[in-house]
């Protein structure tokens, strides 16, 4: 389906029902570490009384077929699938996230195809929101927050990065790349707003390209001020946490850059290196 025809689409792609797969598509590690963190939230949620196939047809990551089975929904697939799997269905899905904190071309990289991890979606954004709230000298760790009397970056982090992941559009090439040093963070996905940028900054202006992945973020926390992700960074700008937000639309191909520094007591500094995490 062309760019043009997605975009208007009123129905949400990542709801299309991969009838050609299975359900050993999805990583079961994955999915149980999501179960996870909706125990750690709602630890009396119904659904978490369920088995591994009615959760994933109840929250929307797959659907039965005429064949009597379940098979992942676009969101199922990018959210908790095996990467081959992803990119069999999505030729052009990239997930890169760097960090460059010396003179190295960079200092820790983690990559959707490296084979080092499960490479989807969900595991991708937990793995980058602990690097930055655990290793050591960020400006994101908890103990540098509490009690400081500075602003939290951590949220406007969090939130350029989910708005990212639930506004790409998976089909188109180049994916989504987040970009780490001492003074900036860059955020860029394919694909462009849909709805005009203006209408955004306000804020309350929610048409994710993801409806489902944008459901399944929120039913954990992740996503619960829908329609205001733009309005909340430049919020988080005017409380002092982030400074100099710039937002970017851009075609051939088509893209979106968020870009914001931190503010000299948030910078980051000295950050070592590690091994990615196993998952």
């Amino acid at each position: 389906m062309p760019e043009m025809t997605r975009n208007y689409n009123p129905i949400a792609l990542d709801g299309t029902a991969l009838y050609n797969i299975g359900l050993d598509s999805i990583d079961p590690a994955t999915l149980g570490r999501y179960r996870d963190s909706l125990r750690a939230r709602k630890g009396g949620h119904p659904w978490l009384m369920m088995t591994d196939e009615e959760f994933v047809e109840v929250i929307g990551a797959a659907e039965r077929g005429a064949d009597g089975l379940l098979h992942p929904t676009g969101a199922g697939l990018l959210m908790f699938g095996r990467e081959p799997y992803i990119s069999n269905m999505y030729p052009n899905y990239n997930l890169d996230y760097r960090e460059r904190y010396s003179a190295e071309r960079w200092t820790f990289r983690l990559q959707s195809g490296s084979g080092e991890w499960s490479g989807n979606v969900f595991d991708f954004f937990t793995i980058v929101v602990e690097r930055l709230s655990v290793t050591a000298a960020s400006p994101f760790r908890p103990e540098k927050i509490t009690g400081s009397g500075r602003p939290d970056a951590l949220p406007a982090a969090s939130e350029a990065i989910v708005n990212a992941l639930i506004h790409s559009d998976y089909n188109v090439r180049k994916g989504v790349v987040i970009k780490i040093d001492q003074e900036n963070v860059i955020v860029a996905n394919p694909g462009t707003f849909r709805v005009p940028l203006q209408d955004a900054v306000r804020g309350d202006a929610c048409c994710p390209r993801n409806n489902r992945m944008m459901k399944m973020f929120s039913l954990i926390g992740l996503a619960e001020h829908v329609g205001y992700g733009v309005y909340d960074l430049f919020k988080s700008e005017r409380d002092g946490a982030i400074t100099d937000v710039k937002i970017e639309e851009s075609r051939n191909p088509s893209r979106v850059t968020v870009k914001f520094g931190l503010s000299p007591d948030n910078a980051l500094k000295n950050i070592k290196p590690t091994a990615p995490p196993s998952c």
